[in-house]
């Protein structure tokens, strides 16, 4: 993940991995006197985070943003193409870490992103993704 800069709550923290899953939830069952699906109809979005950072360095992480949600930041950069995952909101539930013996601590922080405003508006939702050619 050389390439990643992970910022949570606005700090940039090292990440050991990174995990940004979409789920559209689709209805698979509209087949309406055919053989083929008539239509794909989203009928709801889930937009899961995970990360597993080092807790000496995330301390601050640790049960932020359990009732509230918090800003998350990922941005993928190589070379000229810079892709970018923007989420306002995410809640993660609170989550100690495991203390594996003498390996170091990894707090894993795994959490929801939901809208964080005006429906209306596409800067509120969930997930805002950006490509850019610099």
């Amino acid at each position: 993940l050389s390439d990643l800069v992970l910022s949570v709550n606005s700090v940039v923290v090292p990440a050991k991995s990174f995990e940004l899953s979409i789920d559209n939830d689709l209805d698979d069952d509209r087949f309406f006197n055919s053989n083929t699906m008539t239509a794909i109809v989203a009928r709801d979005r889930e937009i899961t985070f995970k990360t597993r950072v080092p807790y000496g360095d995330a301390t601050a992480l640790y049960n932020l943003g359990a009732g509230t949600g918090i800003a998350v930041s990922a941005i993928l950069t190589n070379g000229v193409q810079i892709l970018s995952f923007q989420m306002a909101n995410v809640v993660f539930p609170p989550m100690s870490p495991l203390v594996p013996g003498r390996e170091e601590v990894m707090l894993d922080l795994e959490g929801r992103a939901y809208r964080s405003g005006d429906t209306t508006d596409d800067t509120t939702q969930e997930l805002v993704t950006t490509l850019a050619l610099v």
